[in-house]
C-alpha cells in the first residue's frame, strides 16, 4: 500500500497566491485537507493536489517565479511530507493528466529522491507556447524537454518507475513520444503505453490510472 498523489487540472491560481502570501508574511504554510478516497487498484488511498493550470502559466512574468517556486515547495514539503508520514514510506507515487502530467513529471524529475513512481496520462509537456518568446533560467529548469537532454546524471532516476500513457486519439500523443525519446537517449527506463481507442479526456484517464496501478 502506498500514497498516490494526483495532479488535477483545476482553477487554482488563487490557492497558489494565498499560499505565497502566507510565506511572505512568515505565516505557517497552509495545509491541504487530504481526503481518504476508496480505490479499487493497488492503493487504498489517494492524495489529491490542487495544481496550477494553463491559464496560470499564461500569466507568467519574471517576478512570478516566486509563485512558481512556492507551488512546487508546497507539494514537495507539505503534501509529500504528509503522505510519507501517513504511510511511513520514503517516497510517493505521482500522477497527472494532460497539463497536470507536466506538473507531475516536472516535479518528479526535479525531485527524484521524493518520488518512486511517475504516471503520466496524456501528458502535455511542452510549455514553450505559454511565454510569448520570453526566456529565463526558471523556464529552462521547469521544462523537461529542455533540461532532461542535458542531464549529466540520469542514474538518479534508476529507482523510479515511469509510465507514459497515451493513445491513438490523444492530441498530445506526440509529446509522450518526444519525452520517451529523450528518456531513451539518456538510458532512463520507462514504459510508453500507446493504447488503442484512447483519447484526451477524463473518461479514458479514469480507466488508465486503475489499470496502471493494478499491474505494478
Amino acid at each position: 500500500m502506498f500514497p498516490v498523489s494526483v495532479c488535477l487540472r483545476i482553477e487554482s491560481k488563487r490557492f497558489v497566491e494565498e499560499e505565497t502570501q502566507r510565506k511572505r508574511l512568515g505565516s505557517p504554510a497552509g495545509r491541504i485537507r487530504l481526503p481518504d478516497l476508496p480505490f479499487s487498484g493497488g492503493a487504498t488511498k489517494m492524495v489529491a493536489l490542487l495544481p496550477m493550470n494553463e491559464r496560470y502559466l499564461r500569466w507568467y512574468s519574471p517576478w512570478l517565479s516566486r509563485e512558481f517556486d512556492a507551488y512546487e515547495n508546497l507539494i514537495v514539503h507539505d503534501v509529500f511530507d504528509f503522505a510519507r508520514r501517513e504511510y511511513g514510506c520514503h517516497r510517493v507515487a505521482f500522477c497527472g493528466a494532460s497539463l497536470g502530467a507536466y506538473h507531475a513529471a516536472n516535479i518528479a524529475f526535479r525531485h527524484p529522491d521524493a518520488v518512486s513512481l511517475l504516471i503520466s496520462l496524456s501528458g502535455s509537456f511542452d510549455i514553450s507556447s505559454f511565454f510569448d518568446g520570453y526566456r529565463d533560467d526558471n523556464i529552462y529548469f521547469n521544462s523537461p524537454f529542455e533540461y532532461l537532454p542535458n542531464m549529466p546524471d540520469p542514474w538518479k532516476y534508476n529507482h523510479m518507475g515511469i509510465i507514459l500513457g497515451t493513445g491513438e486519439w490523444d492530441n498530445t500523443r506526440d509529446e509522450s513520444y518526444r519525452l520517451s525519446g529523450i528518456l531513451n537517449s539518456k538510458g532512463i527506463n520507462h514504459w510508453l503505453d500507446d493504447g488503442k481507442w484512447r483519447g484526451h479526456d477524463w473518461n479514458y484517464w479514469r480507466d488508465m490510472l486503475p489499470y496502471y496501478l493494478s499491474v505494478l
